[in-house]
């Protein structure tokens, strides 16, 4: 709008002759002031769109905005300014020219930046506002020529200033112009093809994740080098520095806006952390411990251990370089084992794992084997419900939407994809106005071979918003399917493990409350204080027992093919219980030898059994006697092998249990773990006709 003009819109025609093309020619004569500033506003307040968009195309409000008010030739001299709705430029006078020139347009729309992503505007504002111009021109200098001298301006990212900042919001805001502009000259050496787009990049990125974690901050502080650091990172920790951390290390710290130190050391797991420890002891992992600012001491490598009267420590050795073997001690079968690493450096540090050990520290526990209850990876909807008087943010189920710049997590917690986040829909995983509440499925926590567990992996962020650590994260568990609830933890106010990141718990039921076959456990994220911003995630969900002493399985047939005789009834489902609900053959009236018999298959969970029993339960509809015969397949002599014969039961159900005897890994397919049984029903007395009624066949193997 001209205002020069009344506030009319400026405009020129064109006859066209169709199809076209055509040229429009703004501003034919460019010798008139005001035609001139009404062409450069709408020129280079559109540039200035294109160039924010081309890094981050989804910019709040600007990315989805087809119309925004530029006002030129407003009857002042010597000023610009950015009004909440509109950005408006004086003519020339008072020693000044006409404020409507690109670096300044740049700088006005700037503040339309810092406005729609929920930054203040102060120190900060004005600061961001000229680094779009110092980005957009690749010079420090800002608003060259506005009073007549186009050899010199009114700021120059060119500059020294310090944090903390106490001047005038237009020098203070140099403070970030300078560190983009420093940043600018140390990538131009390192990355000399690409410097610009890196910083860009970088900036505005920055403005989006600084307006979501510190909503309405109006002053330049270290917590945008952070913000630098992550959104330059490519692994997820930027402790272990980032790819461009020395330029950006370096341009903040001219400025006192000093980067947090690179790790000393890495600690990596080549093949995982162990979660169950063999209760007599021995070598249960390796860890890798790796330099990174500082180089680890080898002879000073250690793995604590608590398993119930404190940490001891256990000296880990060196089996190559970098590569250390740990020891545990003998400990408690079924008890939980607490434990982390240390290692000194030369330069004087002690590098843990976890970094904030002891106070947070890795979980296993202590038994000879683990049988799955029940397992959820969230991939697929098992039954769990979502409650609660949240006005938003419950709890979805699905793949993380958020992008991790909120405090959300970027990725689940177990790697399989899905998890269950709260407003898993639209990018703001945040809790609002209440509670949401996600209760489980019931499972059985009942067991005769060991100790029931609970495990999963959690996420928890409340350490910003305008009330910072006001909530908690609850979680409960029930034994009665949800009458009543025990509390398992509670994440928060504060804390590390309230500030984001997923961690993995691991919970002795029977230590909580008495295990049942109606337990179920909840999750409740709730915002009941003043503006926080809260993130709750849930993923890789598991019940399972802790076997102190050999595995005990009983295995059901997954196949079953009749061979002789012919089918009735029934089926493989119907063999694994003792329900009367029978698998069903019928003496076919041409076999001359008056049978039934039948192939059942199924997978050990061992190839080499220590132990194995088979159970055979049923009857036979006849006349007079019949015998069954039991074989199981042997595949070191590929034949079958008769294990049990006798008299079946004549119309009621009997039991027959064999133990067998000798090398058992005979009976096990050792590429596939496989294994296969033969029942066969014979007359003895010739052509009789029968039907033979199997309720159950079971193999019961030890490992």
């Amino acid at each position: 709008f001209d205002q020069s003009a009344g506030g009319s819109t400026p405009q020129i025609s064109l006859n066209v002759n169709t199809p076209g093309p055509a040229d429009f020619l703004h501003n034919p004569t460019n010798n008139n002031e005001n035609a001139t500033a009404n062409v450069n506003c709408y020129l280079e307040a559109n540039v200035c769109r294109d160039y924010l968009l081309s890094f981050e195309p989804f910019f709040p409000t600007i990315a989805n905005q087809t119309g925004f008010d530029v006002n030129t030739n407003i009857g002042s001299n010597c000023n610009a300014f950015y009004d909440g709705s509109s950005i408006n430029f004086y003519t020339s006078g008072g020693g000044c020219n006409n404020t409507a020139f690109a670096d300044v347009i740049y700088h006005e729309y700037g503040h339309h930046m810092v406005q729609v992503t929920g930054n203040g505007q102060g120190q900060f504002g004005e600061g961001a506002s000229d680094c779009v111009g110092v980005l957009m021109q690749d010079e420090p200098i800002l608003g060259a020529g506005f009073t007549g001298n186009c050899n010199s301006g009114i700021r120059n990212a060119q500059n020294t200033i310090q944090y903390p900042c106490g001047d005038a919001i237009h020098t203070c805001g140099q403070l970030i112009s300078g560190c983009v502009w420093d940043l600018r000259n140390e990538l131009i050496v390192s990355e000399p093809s690409n410097y610009r787009d890196i910083g860009s990049s970088l900036f505005f990125g920055m403005l989006i994740m600084r307006g979501q974690m510190a909503p309405g901050s109006s002053t330049i502080e270290p917590n945008i080098t952070v913000f630098y650091l992550t959104l330059d990172d490519d692994d997820g920790n930027i402790g272990n520095g980032t790819p461009h951390y020395a330029e950006i290390a370096s341009a903040f710290a001219n400025h006192n806006m000093d980067a947090p130190p690179i790790d000393a050391v890495v600690y990596t797991f080549p093949t995982g952390r162990p979660t169950l420890v063999s209760p007599s002891g021995g070598v249960e992992f390796e860890v890798d411990i790796d330099g990174v600012s500082d180089t680890p001491i080898a002879s000073s490598a250690t793995l604590w251990v608590d398993s119930g009267s404190g940490f001891t420590s256990y000296p880990m050795t060196e089996v190559s370089a970098d590569r250390y073997a740990a020891d545990f001690p003998a400990t408690t079968c079924g008890t939980s084992v607490q434990y982390y690493m240390s290692i000194d450096t030369v330069g004087g540090l002690t590098a843990y794992s976890p970094a904030d050990a002891p106070a947070i520290v890795y979980t296993a526990r202590s038994g000879d084997s683990v049988i799955s209850v029940f397992e959820d990876d969230f991939e697929t909807s098992t039954g769990w419900a979502v409650s609660g008087d949240a006005g938003d943010g419950q709890w979805n189920r699905g793949v993380p939407v958020g992008g991790g710049d909120r405090g959300d997590p970027a990725s689940d917690g177990d790697g399989s994809g899905s998890c269950y986040l709260t407003d898993n829909v639209d990018g703001n995983s945040d809790v609002d106005g209440g509670s949401t509440i996600l209760t489980s499925p019931v499972f059985d926590a009942t067991t005769t071979q060991g100790d029931a567990w609970i495990s999963y992996q959690r996420w928890y962020s409340n350490n910003f918003g305008n009330s910072p650590f006001a909530d908690v994260f609850v979680v409960e568990i029930s034994n009665n399917g949800g009458a009543s609830w025990t509390n398992l933890e509670t994440v928060g106010p504060g804390g590390a493990e309230a500030s984001g990141g997923w961690f993995s718990k691991d919970f002795r039921v029977a230590d909580v409350i008495t295990p049942t076959n109606n337990m179920r456990i909840r999750f409740n994220a709730s915002d009941l204080g003043d503006g926080s911003v809260v993130e709750a995630g849930v993923d890789g969900f598991k019940v399972e027992v802790v076997v102190c002493g050999p595995t005990v399985t009983e295995v059901t047939p997954t196949t079953v093919i009749v061979t002789k005789g012919t089918y009735v009834s029934g089926g493989s489902s119907d063999l694994g219980t003792s329900d009367n609900s029978d698998f069903s053959v019928a003496r076919s009236s041409t076999d001359v030898q008056s049978r039934t018999e039948f192939e059942l298959m199924a997978a050990s969970p061992t190839a080499n059994p220590s132990e194995m029993e088979v159970t055979l339960e049923g009857s036979v509809f006849a006349r007079s006697t019949v015998n069954q015969t039991i074989e199981l397949f042997n595949y070191n002599t590929s034949s079958w092998e008769q294990v049990f014969t006798g008299e079946a039961n004549r119309f009621s159900d009997t039991t027959v249990t064999v133990e067998i005897t000798g090398d058992l890994s005979r009976f096990v397919d050792g590429g596939s773990n496989n294994i296969e049984a033969r029942v066969r029903y014979q007359s003895p007395a010739g052509r009789q006709n029968f039907t033979s009624n199997t309720d159950q066949f079971i193999w019961t193997i030890t490992d």
